[in-house]
């Protein structure tokens, strides 16, 4: 028995009119990706358990996506190749077939990439409130002094940056040389 190759036992029948060869493709990608992290090369009992994993995340691929599953098994391949953490946590049973089909990609991705895409969000979401405030913003007089310039001119908003029991922080920006501090 070729350990290289998908067991056939796992493939689907051959139908006329040609359905189940996207999916034992589908099958048989997964289990090249996979393979790596069988042990002992020799084990007919862990490339089995493997296989039977892999026939239930394609079952499950197929019924979610209604037959139209290659693109998102193309993915989720991507990520076995790039992400070996990943890898080992389908084949050692930490991420469940059932868990796999409903993941979203970030979610499959690395913990470098994790980490850039929530800086970027969290930057994101500052922009636009920055953007938010700098649109609606309202110029007062009198109410703060400027430090730096001494002007009197300030626009102010409210962020909340710390835990929703904790006050908000108050934002000023002097209308003249556009130095910014905080209250709170």
């Amino acid at each position: 028995m070729d350990f290289d190759q998908f067991p056939k036992k796992y493939l689907l029948g051959e139908l006329g009119n040609g359905q189940d060869k996207p999916r034992n493709n589908s099958r048989k990608k997964l289990y090249d990706n996979l393979k790596l992290c069988i042990k002992d090369k020799e084990s007919e009992e862990e490339r089995d358990e493997l296989a039977k994993k892999i026939e239930k995340i394609e079952e499950l691929l197929n019924d979610k996506y209604k037959g139209g599953h290659i693109y998102r098994v193309l993915e989720i391949i991507h990520y076995i190749k790039e992400n070996n953490d990943f890898r080992e946590k389908i084949y050692n049973g930490e991420i469940t077939p059932e868990q796999l089909v409903n993941m979203e990609n970030f979610e499959m991705s690395n913990k470098k990439e994790q980490e850039e895409r929530k800086l970027m969000i969290k930057k994101n979401n500052e922009a636009s409130r920055s953007d938010w405030a700098q649109t609606h913003r309202k110029v007062t007089e009198g109410l703060y002094t400027c430090f730096k310039c001494k002007g009197k001119k300030t626009y102010q908003y409210e962020m909340q940056t710390r835990s929703a029991d904790e006050p908000m922080t108050i934002f000023i920006t002097c209308a003249n040389c556009e130095n910014t501090w905080k209250i709170g």
